[in-house]
Parts: structure tokens; sequence; C-alpha cells
């Protein structure tokens, strides 16, 4: 029998799916509770848990303790950078007041011994002589003083000793002791610290002088009397003896290069053993 147009028709019935509904478990709420920051709600003590558990979190707490050591070794370099240099800077300052003290005591020391080379007479003649070991110590320790306490002596010996008519010329005179003294700090020096200049020993009277082994390279030696004085292997290449007198004296293996001893008195020298002389 078949159902009439009009008739309705029926719906079959709709069959659903059954899903499984997941419960949350005691673990998932536990951490849903961690991970979502507390609600407009929540307390100022639950915000604050929830602020102190996230920074517990952090997985930078792991590199701060090397950022730490490297921040405090760059601390460390740059403290001991800056104390280095204001130690170099100490010690410069220093240096400079040690400097200039020492120049102090230098300027103080020649003047003394400068004052005790002028004091006059035969009584005083220690006094000389400690004047003049003083100028040669001070040459020794500075030698920026080497030109002008040379030329000084040179003038002391100069004035004091001039090739006068009283001049000795017999074997058995010697020179004065702050002569000789005098003489042996100028023949003993440093030339190279010299200074422009020629040693000026002209018009002096140097008999019976001992000069052995001195250095006395281009010296003037003009009109010296030089009678009966020790020259042995001294040096005078490059001097002056014009009108000098030698007479008697020994120059065994004095050296003479480019002396002209044309107009030098040399009776009684033995100048075979001589170094240099043409």
């Amino acid at each position: 029998m078949t159902e009439s147009r009009g008739a309705p028709r029926r719906r079959r019935p709709l069959t659903v799916a059954a899903v499984p509904v997941r419960r949350p478990t005691l673990v998932s709420l536990r951490h849903k509770q961690r991970s979502q920051p507390p609600g407009r709600r929540s307390t100022r003590r639950q915000r604050a848990a929830y602020k102190i558990k996230k920074w517990a979190r952090w997985k930078g707490w792991a590199k701060i303790p090397v950022t730490v050591g490297v921040l405090s070794l760059l601390a460390t370099l740059y403290f001991t950078s800056q104390t280095l240099v204001a130690t170099q800077r100490q010690s410069g300052a220093t240096e400079n007041q040690v400097r200039i003290a020492e120049q102090g005591q230098y300027t103080d020391r020649f003047g003394k011994a400068v004052e005790q080379l002028g004091q006059p007479g035969a009584e005083k003649v220690d006094v000389r002589l400690g004047g003049i070991y003083a100028l040669q110590h001070l040459v020794r320790n500075t030698s920026d003083y080497q030109p002008t306490v040379i030329k000084l002596l040179t003038a002391f010996i100069r004035t004091h000793a001039p090739a006068e008519q009283s001049c000795p010329r017999d074997k058995g005179s010697k020179l004065p002791e702050d002569i000789q003294a005098a003489l042996s700090v100028v023949a003993q020096r440093d030339p190279q610290w010299d200074g422009p200049g020629r040693l000026d020993l002209t018009h002096t009277c140097l008999t019976g002088a001992r000069l052995f082994h001195a250095n006395l390279r281009g010296a003037d030696l003009s009109y010296a009397v030089l009678f009966h004085a020790d020259l042995n292997g001294a040096e005078l290449s490059d001097s002056t003896v014009f009108h000098s007198d030698l007479r008697e004296a020994s120059v065994d293996y004095t050296r003479l290069f480019g002396v002209d001893l044309h107009s030098t008195d040399v009776r009684g020298v033995d100048l075979s053993k001589v170094v240099g002389l043409k």
C-alpha cells in the first residue's frame, strides 16, 4: 500500500556520536594555576606569589654567576689600571722632586767648593785641597758640571802657578800640593764631557809636574814650563807646545800625534820612545 502524496514523511532519528569528555585532573589544574596569572579578584599575596614563582622559573638565573664574574673582572681591571696610572703619576712627580733636590745639592756643593778654592795663603792649602777634591767628586756624580769645573781648575792653575822668572827650573823642584791636585783632576777627567773649547794651560809653571798617563789631548801648553816633568805614557796628541820648556822631561811612550816641536825646548829629552812624532 502506497502512501499518499499529501501525507508527511517520517524523519529518521539523528544519531550523535558519543564524544569522551576529559575531566580535569589535579595535575592539569595545578599547571593551569601555574601558567595563568591571577585575575583581578586575586589577593595581593597571590599576585606576589605568582611573581616569585615566575622569577624562580626564569632560565636566565643560570647565566647570572657568569655575568657577575665577568663584570667583577672588568671592574677589577679598571680599578687596577687606574691605580697604576695614579702610581705612575705620583712616581713621576716624586722623580721630579728628587731631581730638583739633587740639583739644589749640586749647586750648594759647587758654591762651597769654589769658596774653599778661593782661600788664599799657605796656611789654607788644606782648605783649597778640600775644594779641589769636592769639585772632582761633583764631576763624577754629574757630567753637567765638568766644563765649568775644568775651566775653573785651569784658571786656578794659571793664576797660582804662572810661568814667570821666579818659576824654578831645577830637578829637585816640585809643584805645590794644591796645584798638583788641580792638574791631576784635569788630567784624569773624561774628555767627552769637556764641551767646546780647549784646555788652557798657557803660561803656566809646571816644573816637576806628575802627569803619568795624563790625558791632555788638544791642550794649549804654549809658553808652559814643564821642566823635568813626568809625561810618561801621557796623551798629548794635537796639543800646542809653542815655545814651551820641556827640558829634562820624561816622555817614554808619550803620544805626540800632530804635535809640532820645532819651537819647543827639548834639550835633555830622550825622544826615542815617543809615539806618533814625525
